[in-house]
């Protein structure tokens, strides 16, 4: 409780006025993404989950885990509201988006990346993955690291995001690798290097 806020539903739907169509900045395997803006005027991203199990899971172990890191290259939790079988996660809100809308053109203010923007993403993506894997007690493997999942801001930082199917892998990815008792997931072709040689 001291490390992010605990919401009501009636806040969260005061940010998002009412859930209105309008704000649904999103649409991805949890639910609806919606911008809005809480009682102390920070601009922030909504994820309600859908009320599925699985969906549900997967925003609670996002909620454990943001608990726990803090980085410049990863997406700040604020906040949930579990009412339910619903979790609402709200998280700093990136203004640019993610960095697939500019490598396929997607959206009204597309523009192509130049290249210095470009390496300065992958510097900071670098920097955030580095973080989990080193920086924390525990590693993290991300589990599905792909162009929709690193957002940036208005200073074209990126940030990693959508921690749903994260875990937490050996207390430090240089010492041996450890046999992981889970199963394959993610994006295919993204998958960390040191999370396959988990597996496998």
């Amino acid at each position: 409780e001291d490390i992010c806020r605990q919401f009501s539903l009636a806040e969260i739907e005061a940010a998002t006025n009412n859930f209105h169509p309008d704000s649904i900045i999103g649409i991805g395997r949890y639910g609806s993404l919606y911008k809005g803006t809480i009682d102390d005027g920070t601009v922030v991203a909504v994820r309600r989950g859908r009320s599925s199990l699985g969906a549900v899971r997967e925003l609670q172990n996002e909620v454990r885990l943001l608990c726990q890191l803090r980085h410049p290259h990863l997406v700040s939790l604020i906040g949930f509201c579990l009412v339910e079988n619903e979790l609402f996660v709200v998280l700093e809100y990136m203004s640019r988006w993610s960095l697939a809308d500019f490598l396929f053109g997607i959206g009204k203010d597309y523009v192509p990346l130049s290249w210095k923007h470009r390496l300065h993403i992958c510097i900071g993506a670098a920097r955030g993955l580095h973080y989990l894997h080193t920086g924390a007690k525990h590693a993290v493997i991300h589990r599905h690291i792909n162009s929709s999942n690193i957002l940036l801001d208005e200073e074209w930082c990126c940030k990693l995001s959508d921690f749903g199917l994260s875990k937490l892998g050996p207390r430090s990815m240089s010492k041996a690798l450890i046999r992981m008792d889970t199963r394959p997931a993610g994006t295919i072709g993204y998958v960390d290097p040191e999370y396959a040689l988990c597996i496998w």
